[in-house]
């Protein structure tokens, strides 16, 4: 697969988002994502056994469990078609680490839809300004510096990583659906 360097995509209005908004938010599941979706073994590294438990916990929210504010921010996106909608959080000294996304909703969902003239997508929305000890890295390309209200896209099979070395809970929200390839 031809690599894609992370760069944002674009910007939205979000100061309707509070950081009291955020923290209200009602998180229904804590995954360990260690496993990596499998990359690991694709890549034929051993699991690596030396995470401390809890630092690969990722707080989350899906589509109908999410709050109307996530909803809003979904529409926003009106040119992406069967989208589902995920808040997530990452506390203080957690991480996600290289995996690549499967889309497994997504495919769910669009079981029996054809899907042969679309692409399957993620938005990776930024609902807070760039924090201490906040990182993302897609394609082996460090997002530095961003705004809330940035996005970026991120394609299924690209390897990206979270991290949050920092002093608070980072918070982003992801729309997942598929686009026209004209758009992108």
């Amino acid at each position: 697969m031809e690599p894609r360097n992370i760069v944002i995509k674009g910007h939205l209005d979000l100061s309707f988002i509070t950081e009291e908004l955020l923290e209200a938010t009602v998180f229904i599941e804590s995954n360990e994502v260690a496993y990596a979706n499998g990359l690991w073994q694709e890549l034929n590294i051993p699991m690596p056994l030396s995470y401390k438990a809890g630092t690969t916990t990722v707080h989350q929210c899906f589509d109908t469990d999410c709050p109307a504010w996530a909803h809003k921010i979904k529409d926003m996106f009106p040119w992406l078609q069967h989208r589902l909608v995920t808040v997530n959080k990452l506390a203080p000294g957690c991480f996600i680490p290289p995996h690549k996304d499967m889309f497994y909703r997504l495919k769910d969902m669009t079981a029996h839809v054809d899907t042969s003239n679309s692409v399957p997508i993620r938005i990776n929305v930024l609902l807070q300004d760039k924090k201490y000890g906040h990182f993302l890295d897609v394609d082996n390309t460090a997002l530095s510096d961003y705004r809330k209200g940035d996005y970026v896209y991120i394609h299924r099979g690209v390897i990206h990583s979270v991290v949050n070395v920092g002093f608070e809970n980072r918070y982003t929200l992801q729309v997942t659906g598929l686009a026209d390839p004209g758009v992108l």
